[in-house]
């Protein structure tokens, strides 16, 4: 028989604390070759028993001297067990009766299989007006992804999505109207920036009298396919200013304003086309108009009157929002402008401030000085009388450059 090694005071630790575990089972062959499970239970109560009436030292029990303390947590512990266990049945007996209360419940309701949903065609009473933004398409602008022949191509894709737009919510009520607000910045201009002649492909002639009137030309006879009547309300841009040598211009002169009537004077006789050019030969600039679709205005401008720039111009816009409520004589709810090329919307009190966006693409002057890009877009939207603006889009003009492209240009794959 092996010989039994002597009790240490490590021995007696591991002793009281081992378990009945199989793990311990080697532990049982190296220490206690002689010694079954039972024999080990009989030692262990000796030796507390010793321990408890002081027959063994501190040092021999290996510091296990206190396990009267450690008793009694042990006991604690299993009554804490117990509780627990107890409080878990009692929350499973609830949850059993729970379930089948449930189960019960839910064998008495029948459900009917749910019916195809339709569209109801509201009565013509609440016929929708369809809005297209047009702006800043600075025709004539060449940046390495954008020039005239461009803007044209993405003029075309906006008539085709206003129509797409238009026959998708003709669905729920009729629209026969569409309000084509042209918010300036049509033109390039060539004399607005010291080295802007290097950045054209079209001096203002060719801008104002030939590519611009038929582009907007073909938008509008694009959008008679579909819309009944084409409402064009026009407002002019910074980019349309003329630059006189021997003195500042008229205010009324503007590049944009002279598109607009060569277009308009082309739908002259056509009854389904009407044009609203704000002018008058009294010195103004004539710079805005409040437009009202049903009860809802529409305050239109180019937006070159707020500033900040393209990253910080929602503060003045909101400051002059509201400032323009009494500024401004005539009443509106919506605030829409473009020039920052910043496709967003803001609410402002009562208020909704829209910022349109531009067919432009590739703006290396926004890049370097502004740490601005943006995409190709244009405001839409469709106003109820009841409501105003009901439902809205951003007609997307170009293709969205893939993420795993974007990385690959910038080397990060």
């Amino acid at each position: 028989m092996p010989r039994q090694r002597k009790w240490t005071g490590e021995n007696l630790r591991l002793l009281f604390t081992v378990s009945k575990d199989p793990t311990h089972e080697d532990y049982y062959k190296k220490y206690f070759p002689d010694l079954q499970w039972g024999s080990i239970v009989s030692k262990r109560k000796l030796y507390r028993r010793k321990i408890r009436e002081g027959e063994l030292s501190d040092v021999e029990t290996g510091g296990l001297a206190d396990l009267d303390k450690i008793m009694q947590l042990e006991r604690q512990l299993k009554e804490a067990l117990r509780q627990r266990d107890a409080a878990r049945g009692k929350n499973l007996d609830y949850i059993a009766a729970l379930e089948a209360a449930i189960k019960e419940l839910w064998l008495d309701i029948q459900i009917d299989p749910p019916m195809a949903w339709t569209i109801e065609p509201s009565p013509d009473s609440e016929k929708q007006v369809a809005v297209l933004c047009a702006g800043d398409w600075q025709l004539g602008k060449i940046t390495p992804t954008y020039n005239s022949q461009v803007c044209e191509e993405r003029v075309k894709i906006m008539a085709e999505k206003a129509i797409k737009m238009g026959k998708l919510q003709n669905k729920i009520s009729p629209v026969e109207e569409v309000r084509l607000y042209l918010l300036g910045d049509m033109v390039e201009g060539e004399g607005i920036f010291p080295t802007q002649h290097y950045l054209i492909d079209g001096g203002l002639y060719r801008q104002v009298a030939i590519d611009g009137p038929r582009i907007l030309t073909n938008l509008i006879l694009e959008l008679l396919k579909f819309y009944k009547k084409v409402n064009v309300v026009a407002v002019i841009g910074n980019h349309g200013n003329v630059k006189m040598r021997f003195g500042p211009a008229h205010p009324e002169t503007n590049m944009d304003r002279m598109l607009y009537r060569i277009v308009a004077d082309r739908f002259e006789n056509e009854d389904r086309v009407t044009f609203n050019i704000p002018d008058g030969n009294d010195g103004e600039r004539h710079w805005h108009y409040v437009d009202y679709i049903y009860d809802f205005g529409f305050l239109l401008m180019h937006g070159d009157q707020i500033r900040g720039g393209v990253t910080g111009f929602w503060p003045s816009a909101q400051r002059k929002a509201m400032g323009w409520i009494d500024a401004i004589d005539k009443p509106y709810d919506y605030l829409i402008f473009g020039h920052h090329h910043t496709p967003t919307k803001l609410t402002v009190g009562r208020r909704v401030a829209i910022c349109n966006g531009s067919t432009e693409s590739s703006n290396t002057y926004a890049q370097e000085n502004l740490a601005a890009i943006g995409t190709p877009q244009q405001y839409m939207c469709f106003v109820t009388p009841e409501y105003g603006i009901t439902s809205e889009y951003w007609l997307q003009l170009a293709d969205k450059v893939p993420r795993k492209k974007i990385m690959e240009r910038q080397n990060y794959v």
